[in-house]
């Protein structure tokens, strides 16, 4: 009787070699828990294959109380169908208002992403999921399946997907189009497409998607490792320009090929977001010239409530003068209390940014 009574359950063992069997004693021990609200799973890293999974399965089944779940089972051993068949076992936690599932290096496929609508639809409380299915079976066509099966769950708030390294194409871009218009109270997008060998129509299409979600204040974008290019930056700003209520914006676009054009076109849109108070520009092994990082700097001015501010530009072509402007920059801007800066170069000297730090650590310490 007591044991009904917990809501909270918290279970941490990643790479603790956890076989079928273990998983197996962890989900009959879950069935006790009917009442359970919250939930915790972290088994990243062990042997966990489909017959393991067959026992958590059955237990989220008979957990109908369930609220919150959070299940890390990546690096394991569960093929597509098993996937797919835990996925299916969702749907009856009717009342699941928060899912944060990690499948990554399992074998994810059609069948998962088949699944996923159908369970989606099931769950129309929910209003926080995050995803991450990195998964080397998870072809274009399995991609196209899963962004249509997002569009069931249309009361999201807030929405993390992480495809790093997934084979991505146009027309999979074009569905998630479709579908973030089906979202009208979203408010948190997190999209990690790290390593995705991304076209340059892919960056235009994505973009342009972007600028149909008004209503954003948070938006985290990783395009690192994909070969855009300056063009590719002009739906990106127009994207920008199009949802000015952003309060959050973190944007990576790590080993790419963007000089100093790219940076002044991204620069026009970032001095209209005057609502933004954190802000997270990574550029690291770009092309950046001090022209580009010097407007930046310009439009970082203009964003008057900024107070966390996180800027890379390592390993770029920055000299003294994009250095000089960019710390005469920082130093304009009153309300900064959070500064993250890394622009280690080949050849620069530090002493103007060290400077405009200095006072910045003034100003702080005499609010």
């Amino acid at each position: 009787m007591l044991i009904n009574q917990q809501i909270n359950f918290k279970y941490l063992k990643s790479y603790n070699l956890i076989y079928p069997q273990g998983a197996q004693h962890l989900g009959s021990a879950l069935l006790n828990l009917s009442q359970l609200s919250d939930l915790t799973l972290e088994l990243k890293g062990n042997e966990i294959n489909d017959q393991g999974a067959l026992s958590l399965i059955t237990a989220l089944k008979a957990l109908t109380h369930l609220q919150v779940l959070k299940l890390d089972l990546q690096e394991n051993s569960l093929s597509d169908s098993g996937a797919a068949e835990l996925l299916t076992h969702l749907k009856f936690c009717k009342e699941l208002h928060t899912l944060l599932l990690n499948l990554e290096y399992n074998q994810i496929g059609i069948l998962f992403a088949s699944n996923l609508g159908s369970v989606l639809e099931n769950c129309s409380n929910l209003d926080i999921l995050a995803l991450s299915l990195q998964s080397k079976v998870l072809d274009t066509e399995s991609i196209s399946v899963f962004f249509h099966g997002l569009s069931k769950c249309s009361n999201l708030s807030t929405l993390e997907l992480n495809l790093i390294s997934s084979k991505v194409d146009y027309k999979n871009l074009q569905d998630l189009g479709t579908t973030l218009k089906t979202y009208n109270k979203l408010q948190s997008f997190k999209l990690n497409l790290d390593e995705s060998n991304l076209t340059e129509d892919c960056i235009q299409i994505l973009f342009s998607d972007l600028s149909n979600c008004n209503q954003l204040t948070n938006l985290k974008i990783n395009l690192s490792n994909n070969k855009i290019v300056d063009q590719s930056l002009s739906n990106l700003s127009f994207a920008l320009s199009n949802c000015s209520n952003f309060i959050t914006l973190e944007i990576d676009f790590s080993d790419n090929q963007i000089n100093g054009s790219g940076a002044e076109i991204l620069s026009s849109s970032i001095s209209k977001l005057t609502k933004l108070q954190d802000l997270t520009l990574i550029f690291k092994r770009n092309e950046l010239s001090d022209k580009g990082v010097s407007s930046i700097g310009s439009a970082l001015v203009n964003c008057a409530n900024l107070n966390t501010l996180k800027l890379d530009f390592s390993y770029n072509s920055l000299g003294n003068k994009g250095s000089q402007d960019l710390s005469s920059s920082l130093e304009q801007m009153k309300l900064l209390s959070n500064l993250s800066l890394d622009i280690r170069q080949k050849q620069l000297k530090h002493l103007f940014i060290l400077k405009s730090i200095n006072n910045l650590i003034k100003n702080s310490q005499t609010k």
